[in-house]
């Protein structure tokens, strides 16, 4: 072969190992690359899995931080819900015969034993 290097043509074009084949160096170059192959391939896999553990930590965060949000907005929606009808020129004709000392204090009452019986709820099951 033209330069003494059996593998060259194996190699993609302008690509070229150190003597490979040549002399001595041959086979312990040969079974040199082997060996760098394989903690190659090894060290990709520690690497694939370190980024897989990195993502696994972020998407956790992420659950965490959605799962307080989402804790947040059970107790505090229907709360708005509540409290928006109690605004409403409705809830005064709802209450029509209670005069509006008892009606709006019964209404925050309400809400407020609402919140904490969901609060309580909610507890239980986390």
């Amino acid at each position: 072969m033209a330069g003494g290097n059996e593998y060259s043509g194996r190699l993609a074009p302008g690509l070229n190992l150190l003597a490979l084949g040549d002399g001595p160096l041959g086979v312990q170059s040969s079974h040199g690359h082997e060996q760098a192959g394989r903690a190659t391939g090894i060290h990709a896999r520690v690497f694939n899995n370190l980024i897989d553990a990195r993502d696994n930590l972020a998407n956790n965060s992420m659950n965490q931080a959605l799962r307080n949000l989402t804790l947040i907005n059970v107790v505090f929606l229907p709360l708005n819900l509540v409290a928006s009808i109690g605004g409403m020129s409705e809830f005064s004709m709802m209450t029509g015969s209670l005069p509006w000392w008892v009606s709006f204090p019964t209404l925050i009452v309400g809400m407020v034993v609402l919140a904490v019986g969901m609060v309580v709820r909610l507890k239980r099951l986390v």
